[in-house]
C-alpha cells in the first residue's frame, strides 16, 4: 500500500491512519501471516507529527549547497512559418473577366508604378499598386505568376530601376516592359488584338525582340513605316540627347538645336504629310557636333560615322575644314560623285519644304 502521509488518529485501533492510500501490488506469493504487526507498524513513528517519508530524511540546511543545478532542455517547438498573403497575388475567382485579350499568356507583374494616364498632384491617389496591375491581366483573361518562366509572354516592371527588374534585363531571357504598355494594351480601341511592344516602353528585352524592334524603328525610335507626329518627334528628340551623351557629342550650341525643335514642330502643327526628304539619302557630316545632322536623320536621311561607297553628300559645318585632305578621303574611300555641301542646305530644305538648289551652298 502506498499513501501519502501516515496520521495518527484516534478512532482506529492502531490510532494510525493513512492518507490517499492506494493499492501498488497484491502479493500472492506471501501468507497473510508475514504482514507487518502493530509493535513494527509504530516503530515507523519515532516522533509525534506527520510521518510523510519512511526510507528518506527530510533535508536540511546543508543540503541546500549541494543542491545539483537543473538544465533545463530546450524544448524543440517548431515554429509556424506564415507568408504574406500578398505574396499570393490576386485571387482570380474574385476578379470579372472582361475580355480574352490576355487568354492563354502567362505574365508577371514585378510591383505597381504611378499611373501616367492620370494627370494629378496626388501621387497617392493615381498610383496603381501591383495587385491593381495583376487585377487588369486578370481581367483579360491573363495567367498572373510572381516569378517569370520558360512560358512567361513578359515581365512588367512599375520601377525599371529596382534590382529584381535590372537582374532580369541583364539575363535577356525574358521582354521586360513599363507599366505603360500594359495601360496602352488594355485601351478599348487595342482589345482585339494584343499591340506589339514599342522600344520606348521596354526596359529589357529578348535577342528576337530586339531584332523584330530593329526592323521597325532606327536608334532613335523614328518609325520606318508609320508617319511621324509631334509626339514621335519630341520622343527622337530626346533619344538623341540621350544617345548623345553617350557619343559624347557637343551640344553646346543651344540656340540652334532650339530653333530645329521650333522647326520642327510648326511642322507638326501644320500636319505636313510626310518627312521624306532625305529618303534614300547617306550622308557624313565632317562636323560630329553639327545640330543639322538631327535634321537629316528625322527626314529619313542615313548618317554615316565615316566616308565610305554608300555616301552621297559630304556635308560642312561652321568649322574651318582642310579640303585638300577632305578630297584625299573621299578618293580613296568614297564614289567619284560623292557632291560635299554646307549643312546649312538641310535646314533650308526644312523651312521651304522640298529639296532646294544645292548650287550656292557647294564647297570647293
Amino acid at each position: 500500500i502506498r499513501a501519502t502521509e501516515m496520521l495518527q488518529y484516534g478512532y482506529s485501533p492502531a490510532n494510525l491512519t493513512l492518507r490517499f492510500p492506494r493499492i501498488e501490488k497484491i502479493r500472492e506469493d506471501k501468507p497473510w501471516t508475514d504482514t507487518c504487526t502493530l509493535t513494527e507498524l509504530r516503530s515507523f513513528i519515532r516522533r509525534k507529527g506527520v510521518v510523510q517519508k519512511l526510507t528518506k530524511r527530510h533535508a536540511t540546511t546543508a543540503d541546500l549547497d549541494e543542491v545539483p543545478v537543473k538544465i533545463k532542455k530546450e524544448r524543440n517547438s517548431e515554429r509556424t512559418v506564415k507568408i504574406d498573403e500578398r505574396c499570393f497575388g490576386v485571387n482570380a475567382h474574385d476578379v470579372q473577366i472582361i475580355s480574352r485579350l490576355f487568354q492563354g499568356k502567362e505574365i508577371c507583374i514585378l510591383m505597381g508604378e504611378i499611373d501616367p494616364r492620370i494627370e494629378s498632384q496626388d501621387k497617392v491617389k493615381s498610383k496603381l499598386s501591383k495587385s491593381e496591375l495583376e487585377t487588369i491581366v486578370l481581367q483579360h483573361s491573363g495567367n498572373v505568376v510572381q516569378n517569370p518562366g520558360k512560358n512567361t509572354f513578359c515581365v512588367i516592371a512599375g520601377k525599371p530601376n529596382s534590382l529584381k527588374a535590372r537582374n532580369l534585363t541583364k539575363n535577356m531571357k525574358y521582354d521586360v516592359v513599363k507599366v505603360s504598355w500594359l495601360l496602352r494594351a488594355t485601351e478599348d480601341k487595342n482589345l482585339g488584338k494584343i499591340v506589339g511592344f514599342k522600344p520606348w516602353e521596354m526596359v529589357g528585352m529578348k535577342e528576337t525582340t530586339a531584332e523584330s524592334l530593329q526592323n521597325e524603328f532606327d536608334e532613335y525610335w523614328d518609325s520606318f513605316e508609320q508617319e511621324s507626329d509631334k509626339n514621335s518627334v519630341l520622343r527622337s528628340l530626346e533619344r538623341i540627347d540621350l544617345l548623345g551623351d553617350d557619343k559624347k557629342i557637343d551640344l553646346a550650341n543651344k540656340k540652334h538645336r532650339r530653333n530645329i525643335e521650333e522647326l520642327v514642330k510648326e511642322m507638326c502643327r501644320e500636319e505636313t504629310p510626310d518627312f521624306l526628304l532625305f529618303k534614300n539619302v547617306v550622308g557624313y557630316f565632317v562636323d560630329e557636333d553639327d545640330v543639322t545632322k538631327f535634321a537629316f536623320r528625322f527626314s529619313k536621311g542615313k548618317v554615316k560615322e565615316e566616308i565610305d561607297r554608300e555616301v552621297d553628300y559630304v556635308f560642312v559645318g561652321e568649322r574651318e575644314v582642310n579640303l585638300i585632305n577632305l578630297y584625299d578621303e573621299i578618293n580613296v574611300k568614297g564614289r567619284w560623285d560623292v557632291t560635299i555641301v554646307k549643312s546649312q542646305w538641310i535646314l533650308q530644305c526644312f523651312v521651304e519644304k522640298k529639296l532646294t538648289d544645292k548650287k550656292e551652298f557647294l564647297v570647293g
